[in-house]
């Protein structure tokens, strides 16, 4: 350690006849790196702080929105609308909705697969994304196409029967919602409940794409995943989406 001894010794020495100006010119002529690289892991320090206590937020519900116009900034107003309904505690909690799902399951006469609007299919990577998202219990919600659901269930039953997550009196509610499919083993159950007159009607998210795409796409169906991991907020989740009707959408 001598040698270090030597060095702040002869600093002492170099800086003893210099004003306060010259000093921090010196200092920042010869020091520079070193400051820069501890300003640095300051930085680092103070981001890797900031995300483990402001940005670990624990998802208390996944909703996915398949197959209509994707749209972040409808995603975004969606999960403001979604978390406040909720009462999340936006320093520790998050809701997301994601609408990137545009899955090609449809095939045309010629036996090709396409999109919805009858495009042929090209990209493959929602959904993989979607069946992936299912099988790893991170969807809460889906709405869908009834036609996409009825494909889900035609490879393996996807979706609760409505009777297993609600109690007869919140059923009644939405009793004319009511939408039954078949899963792979030729039964009938309560898949899902229509959306018909909210802002997830294709009546209104394909109200300028004419008649053709509005009816490709179908009557849309807002199904529950099995699997999905945050019941307990499914129920609220079921008040959110039916007000969000067409005549009071913004």
């Amino acid at each position: 350690m001598g040698w270090l001894k030597e060095r702040i010794v002869s600093e002492k020495e170099k800086m003893a006849s210099m004003n306060k100006k010259e000093k921090a010119a010196y200092i920042w002529d010869y020091y520079k790196v070193h400051i820069l690289a501890l300003a640095a892991l300051f930085a680092l320090f103070v981001g890797v702080l900031w995300q483990l206590i402001f940005n670990n937020r624990e998802t208390v519900y996944h909703f996915a929105v398949v197959n209509e116009v994707m749209d972040v900034e409808k995603d975004e107003a969606l999960k403001a609308s979604l978390g406040s309904f909720l009462s999340i505690d936006s320093r520790r909690e998050e809701v997301t909705v994601d609408s990137n799902y545009n899955i090609p399951y449809m095939y045309n006469d010629d036996g090709q697969l396409v999109y919805a609007d009858g495009s042929p299919a090209s990209d493959f990577s929602t959904h993989d994304k979607y069946f992936l998202n299912l099988s790893q219990n991170m969807i809460d919600a889906a709405v869908m196409p009834e036609s996409f659901m009825a494909h889900c269930n035609s490879i393996e039953r996807s979706y609760y029967d409505l009777t297993e997550l609600f109690s007869e009196e919140v059923l009644e509610k939405y009793e004319d919602c009511f939408c039954y499919g078949t899963d792979a083993d030729g039964n009938t159950y309560l898949c899902g409940l229509y959306t018909d007159g909210t802002i997830f009607d294709a009546a209104y998210f394909a109200a300028d794409d004419g008649e053709d795409l509005r009816k490709a796409c179908g009557r849309q169906v807002l199904a529950f995943p099995l699997g999905g991991e945050n019941k307990e907020n499914n129920e609220k989740f079921l008040e959110w989406i039916f007000e969000m009707k067409i005549n009071t959408a913004s």
